[in-house]
C-alpha cells in the first residue's frame, strides 16, 4: 500500500510539473510572437517616418520578418496594425507614423495590402510622393501633403 502511495504522489508531481512546463511554453512563445511582430511595425514605421521627413523622391528599402499566426497587416491613414492570434485572443501592434498611406487603389484603404501576412522574410519598397487634390503643382510656399507607399519586392 505504501508502494502504491509513493507511485501515485510520483505521477502526479510529474505531471503538475508537466502542466506548468507546457503553460510557460506557450506564454514564452506569446510573448517571442509579440516581439517579432513589434520588430516588424517598428522597421516598417521607421522606413515610413524616414521617406515622409525626405519628402519625394525618396525611396528606402526595408526587410521585415512577419511571424506566425499573424491576422491581417494594415496601414490606414497614419497608423500600421499588425494583428496576431495568440493565447489570449487577437492582440494588435501598433505604429503610428509621420507620412499617411497611399492606398493601391480605390477598391482597399490598406496601403500594405501587398504585404504578404504569411510567416517569413519580406522585401518592402517604401517611397514618398507629393498628394494635392485640389492643385497639382502647387508653389513652393504652400503647404504639401506627402503619401507614403509600401511595396512588397521580393
Amino acid at each position: 500500500m505504501e508502494y502504491l502511495a509513493i507511485v501515485a504522489f510520483a505521477v502526479v508531481s510529474v505531471l503538475l510539473v508537466w502542466v506548468y512546463v507546457s503553460m510557460s511554453m506557450g506564454d514564452t512563445r506569446t510573448r517571442y510572437q509579440l516581439a517579432l511582430a513589434e520588430n516588424a511595425v517598428s522597421k516598417l514605421k521607421e522606413a515610413v517616418d524616414l521617406v515622409a521627413t525626405q519628402g519625394p523622391p525618396a525611396r528606402h528599402p526595408v526587410s521585415i520578418y512577419v511571424p506566425e499566426d499573424v491576422k491581417s497587416l494594415e496601414c490606414k491613414g497614419r497608423l500600421i496594425t499588425l494583428t496576431l492570434y495568440t493565447q489570449a485572443g487577437e492582440t494588435p501592434v501598433y505604429g503610428d507614423t509621420i507620412g499617411s498611406f497611399k492606398y493601391p487603389d480605390a477598391t482597399t484603404d490598406n496601403g500594405c495590402r501587398d504585404i504578404q501576412t504569411f510567416s517569413g522574410n519580406r522585401q518592402l519598397l517604401v517611397s514618398a510622393e507629393w498628394v494635392d487634390a485640389l492643385n497639382p503643382n502647387p508653389p513652393p510656399a504652400t503647404i504639401k501633403i506627402i503619401n507614403v507607399s509600401v511595396q512588397a519586392v521580393g
